[in-house]
């Protein structure tokens, strides 16, 4: 570390605490909390299935090439892989073709029944036309609360609808109880495409995630909880270090390493090309 990164971060000390302890901040604490379920799972809904969804993308380039390496799987709380696929593209619209994997997989999987989570945001969805015009054809079962998006980071800012230092998330991090936040519904994309969130934490002092689903106007508030309560218990029987299994293997096995960029370089005897400038030692 330089000595001027050092200096720059020591400087900023104090002024990082003040607005972590300031009163706004301590407001917004007190909001998540009040803004917080409390729920333990019922140990007679547990099913302990539960489908991991997870794609993974990487890229390289040669003059006058980019070759990029999508890959999804879904598999089971016993590690057997239902669904695979693998798209090479030569160009870098990976995110973009992974979302619409993704989308794939759930279809494919859905006939299994189980719960299925997706890893990532309802949001990138929505907005790929690709993927959306997939995940239609299982709105029935999106609305169900059987296919649920669940990321372990997120920036909303939906507290107070104002400007604050911090995500939401770190507001509700700071709890500890085993539970829920209260639910939201996004109708930003209509009342058909409305997406409800929430912040669950599913075993004691364990970091939270946020779940995300489809969802409209036609579910009463208790309907919705009922459906929340019944992913949570199902999502509980699935766990090992306080997340959830399918989804950790899936993305274990589904990862693109450099090193698999280069095999597949050597597969189309690309390997010899000069790619692009790698970092100096």
């Amino acid at each position: 570390m330089l000595e001027s990164t050092r200096e720059a971060a020591i400087n900023l000390t104090e002024k990082i605490e003040n607005r972590m302890n300031s009163v706004q901040n301590s407001k917004l604490y007190d909001l998540a909390e009040s803004n917080w379920h409390d729920y333990k799972p019922n140990p007679e809904n547990l099913t302990y299935d539960c489908i991991g969804i997870d794609s993974s993308y990487n890229s390289t380039n040669i003059p006058g090439l980019d070759l990029g390496v999508v890959a999804v799987a879904a598999m089971n709380n016993i590690g057997e892989i239902l669904y695979e696929n693998t798209e090479i593209a030569f160009n870098l619209q990976t995110s973009k073709i992974a979302q619409e994997l993704e989308a794939e997989a759930v279809f494919n999987v859905s006939s299994y029944n189980d719960l299925t989570l997706v890893d990532g945001s309802i949001y990138s969805a929505m907005t790929n036309e690709g993927a959306w015009k997939t995940y239609s054809k299982m709105r029935n079962t999106m609305l169900s609360g059987n296919i649920v998006f669940i990321s372990k980071t997120s920036t909303s800012k939906q507290l107070t609808g104002k400007s604050q230092d911090f995500a939401d998330m770190f507001y509700y991090n700071a709890t500890n109880h085993v539970g829920y936040s209260k639910p939201r519904i996004d109708f930003t994309y209509g009342v058909s495409k409305g997406i409800l969130s929430c912040y669950v934490r599913l075993t004691p002092y364990a970091q939270i995630l946020k779940l995300e689903m489809l969802a409209d106007n036609s579910n009463s508030e208790l309907e919705l909880e009922m459906i929340l309560h019944n992913i949570i218990d199902n999502i509980s029987g699935c766990l090992v270090n306080s997340y959830p299994y399918s989804l950790r293997i899936s993305h274990e096995n589904v990862e693109i390493k450099k090193s698999d960029i280069e095999d597949i370089m050597t597969f189309f005897k690309l390997n010899v090309h000069e790619r692009e400038r790698g970092m100096l030692k």
